[in-house]
């Protein structure tokens, strides 16, 4: 994952939980039918990573 967002993963998440993430977000995808093309659902997933991650920062808002 390229830029500011990719920078944070390497820094604050091990392989593991990346991992874990993945799996997570398929399922998201799937069963709440996102389509991370659309900006509103990437947004969305973004947040989700955000959290489930517990990454540093602020969780994607507006202007994202």
């Amino acid at each position: 994952m390229p830029g500011e967002w990719g920078e944070r993963i390497i820094a604050e998440t091990c392989e593991p939980c990346w991992r874990e993430w993945q799996e997570e977000q398929t399922r998201l995808i799937n069963h709440e039918n996102l389509r991370p093309y659309v900006p509103a659902d990437k947004k969305l997933l973004y947040r989700k990573m955000h959290e489930f991650l517990k990454l540093s920062g602020e969780a994607p808002g507006r202007g994202f």
